[in-house]
């Protein structure tokens, strides 16, 4: 009985101890590989590129090579149209124990996927997921002679961005003025009533001239904080190839009903190529302003306004000014208030009456002046007179004795 019961121990200590083994084995000994995504494309990779990622294998078991290895991709949801071209070297080959194996795997990247989401992020897609799968077989005579193994990796895609805004710049034309270029963030200045032409050029820069926009599939779209304002009108003119511009495309925005404050202007541009949606945002910021007011014209300095001023271009420095514009002359002597010392007239009267005193003496004292003058004079002798006639007498008498006899 007692020696039963040793041997019932020492199998069970066998058997213990063989599970123990086979658990550590299988344990620490796996399959597995050097990612745990397989992600293609990029940010540079336009559509029909083909991408290769390394893969490398893992067989880590010491007792077992995995054989017949299978790889199967499977799409998610939405990409399941997609045409993903897979090469997988590995297909129905072996990795023997404690070895790895690497090899390329290849895609080229289909047509009509998004570059962007719905917030015009780049963003690789998760197109679905490759199942790697083979059977370990045992190279001992150990009593587990085969089983499963797998692996599963999530595979992304991306593809380039090819509709970008024209030199990563818009014009805006503020009221008729000349358009300024300006970059994503800045600010432009307006006033209440102004109309804001913004004019967008757009670019493909896929490198390959058979991927062109259409341009009736192209979209601009303005946004103010957020609200939709509408599309530009003009659609349909022209198709862009690749590394062409597009035609430039104008928007109005009338600023007659905005308020006085500062507005997100934000612009969407979007195209599609083969279904695949491509595109960019532009931001800047509108701050509107009141319309400043011209200060009044006040031609003749003399502080009334020229709308109102009957005397715009007349007023001297210094003189009183009245309601009209015009300088004040109280007392109407051609003096204006504010040079005129007697403004009412009391010192005119008296200047006059000085003027007058001041002519009457100058007449007197020109009297004066001729009776010095005259006193002066010598005084004109009687002797010519009395010479003359005692000649006339004596002649007279002569002529009257001759006659006589």
């Amino acid at each position: 009985m007692i020696l039963r019961k040793a041997l019932l121990k020492n199998r069970l200590i066998i058997l213990s101890s063989l599970f123990l083994i086979l658990l550590v084995s299988f344990g620490v000994a796996s399959f597995s590989a050097n990612v745990t995504t397989l992600a293609f494309g990029g940010d540079n990779f336009e559509h029909t590129v083909g991408d290769n990622e390394i893969l490398t294998l893992s067989n880590s078991y010491v007792n077992y090579s995995i054989e017949n290895l299978d790889f199967n991709f499977v799409s998610n949801g939405s990409f399941g149209s997609f045409n993903f071209g897979f090469v997988f070297p590995f297909n129905g080959e072996s990795i023997l124990n404690s070895s790895s194996n690497a090899t390329s795997v290849e895609l080229t990247i289909p047509k009509g996927i998004d570059a962007i989401d719905s917030e015009f992020k780049e963003v690789a897609w998760n197109v679905g997921e490759i199942n790697i799968s083979g059977t370990a077989n045992n190279i001992t005579n150990m009593t587990i002679q085969t089983f499963g193994v797998s692996e599963i990796f999530p595979v992304t895609v991306q593809v380039e961005n090819n509709l970008e805004f024209y030199s990563n710049k818009v014009q805006v034309e503020v009221d008729g003025e000349d358009a300024d270029n300006i970059s994503d963030g800045n600010t432009v200045d307006a006033y209440v009533g102004d109309d804001v032409e913004i004019i967008v050029s757009y670019k493909n820069t896929f490198s390959n001239d058979s991927f062109k926009f259409e341009d009736n599939d192209i979209q601009i779209i303005l946004f103010v904080d957020d609200r939709s304002y509408g599309e530009e009108a003009s659609t349909g003119e022209d198709d862009v190839l690749g590394e062409e511009v597009g035609v430039a495309r104008e928007l109005t925005l009338d600023l007659s009903d905005y308020d006085v404050a500062k507005y997100n202007i934000r612009l969407e541009l979007t195209g599609e190529i083969d279904g695949g949606l491509h595109g960019e945002i532009f931001e800047f910021k509108l701050n509107v302003k009141e319309e400043p007011v011209d200060a009044p014209l006040d031609s003749d300095g003399d502080g009334v306004n020229d709308d109102v001023d009957v005397c715009p271009i007349d007023h001297v420095p210094g003189c009183i000014v009245e309601v009209d514009g015009c300088d004040l002359d109280s007392d109407g002597d051609g003096v204006c208030d504010g040079w005129d010392q007697t403004p009412n007239g009391t010192e005119e009267e008296e200047e006059e009456e000085e003027v007058l005193e001041t002519d009457n003496s100058d007449e007197e004292q020109e009297e004066e002046t001729e009776k010095e003058e005259k006193k002066d004079e010598p005084k004109e002798t009687p002797w010519p007179f009395v010479f003359g006639l005692i000649v006339g007498v004596v002649g007279a008498a002569l002529f009257f004795v001759l006659t006589k006899f």
